[in-house]
């Protein structure tokens, strides 16, 4: 471990720092939008027929530059079958849009790059289709990210996004859906610059203090090795021995994912609720953080409800106290100095006397819970 007076320091000074801002999410951010998805809204805009009422807004911005005259006639396809041929393997077009006079492919870069002879392949099969309808063909690759080579386009054009969105700053259309064309071209400028959260005051602690900071780190691992060990301990101290409990292994991203530093062992009970219903589930935790040991009670599944939970604890454990944290409850205690608390046992408690209380808990659980869903 290293020594704590620089680590001390440390948190002193990022403590001093003042708050990193918070990062204000789009929608299509908020539900992880993928590169599918974000077709499929370009698709939707770029149809001049769709209920949007910003007519052919989009499909002017995607074709500036091009010399196309007005379009009319206009379809457009999502995720268009190219088949193989003898000498080349088949894919797929994100957007195949066909008018009176056009034959146009689009393909659509978000997180990928091009790859292969992807464009090759469109480019003969789009050639191809174009001079059998006798029309003419546009090939986009509409991407944040940086094109192929000229000589790999093969007569793809390219259109960065950020054009396009300087294309779109026109306002007209739908309200409704202004709403979604606004939340787009943000997105895309999102993409485009990256997270910008950081200020310079904190970027500069990172690069000053890079060594304690990395130190820090692996202080707090060590200290998770340590809460994994006593974990381990208990774990090897249990024998249950009911054949409605089963231990559940914590994998330890899951639980660097929670942002707490501790070590959890848990238990899943099986609990009868009645004839012809699936069992239910609640999973019984053993919890070690610097604070010392605590108990915790978690539905799994769905056939118990939080209500139900709520219930079946009281009557299994009519002396506990419990204090309810979202979808968990805690075994609490009442202590004189800060009121009501849900560490149990100090950190340094004996293993053996951890294991007792945890066994008695899981075992009437076990034992009683079933006839307490049941109202017996």
């Amino acid at each position: 471990m290293p020594p704590l007076d620089p680590l001390f320091k440390l948190l002193d000074d990022f403590k001093r720092l003042p708050p990193i801002p918070r990062e204000r999410r789009t929608f299509l951010q908020i539900i992880q939008c993928a590169e599918i998805h974000w077709s499929n809204i370009l698709a939707f805009f770029l149809d001049p027929n769709e209920v949007h009422d910003m007519d052919s807004l989009f499909l002017d911005a995607l074709l500036k530059g091009h010399g196309c005259g007005p379009l009319s006639n206009v379809e457009v396809e999502r995720e268009h079958h190219v088949p193989a041929t003898a000498t080349m393997r088949g894919g797929r077009i994100d957007l195949f849009i066909k008018s009176n006079q056009y034959l146009i492919a689009v393909e659509n870069k978000i997180d990928a790059q091009v790859f292969g002879d992807q464009l090759k392949r469109q480019s003969v099969y789009i050639n191809r289709r174009a001079s059998e309808e006798d029309l003419e063909p546009v090939k986009i690759l509409l991407t944040l990210k940086p094109p192929p080579p000229p000589d790999k386009l093969y007569g793809f054009s390219v259109l960065r996004y950020e054009s396009l969105i300087d294309r779109l700053a026109r306002q007209k259309g739908d309200s409704y859906y202004m709403v979604l064309k606004k939340d787009l071209l943000e997105t895309t400028r999102k993409r485009l610059k990256g997270s910008s959260v950081m200020k310079p005051v904190h970027i500069k602690f990172f690069r000053v203090h890079t060594k304690e900071i990395m130190g820090f780190l692996d202080a707090i691992d060590k200290f998770r090795g340590v809460l994994r060990t006593k974990t381990s301990e208990l774990q090897d101290l249990m024998d249950l021995g009911h054949s409605n409990v089963k231990r559940v292994p914590v994998i330890a991203a899951q639980a660097i994912k929670l942002k707490a530093i501790d070590a959890r062992l848990r238990y899943e009970v099986s609990l009868k609720s009645g004839p012809k219903v699936q069992p239910a589930r609640v999973r019984v935790f053993a919890v070690i953080s610097a604070d010392g040991w605590k108990f915790q009670f978690k539905r799994f599944g769905h056939t118990l409800t939080l209500e139900k939970l709520r219930t079946l604890l009281h009557h299994c454990f009519p002396q506990v106290k419990f204090k309810e944290d979202g979808n968990s409850f805690f075994e609490a205690k009442k202590d004189g100095a800060q009121g009501v608390t849900v560490n149990i046992f100090p950190f340094d408690a004996k293993l053996p006397t951890v294991q007792k209380h945890y066994k008695q808990l899981i075992g009437e659980l076990a034992t009683n819970g079933s006839a307490a869903l049941q109202n017996k």
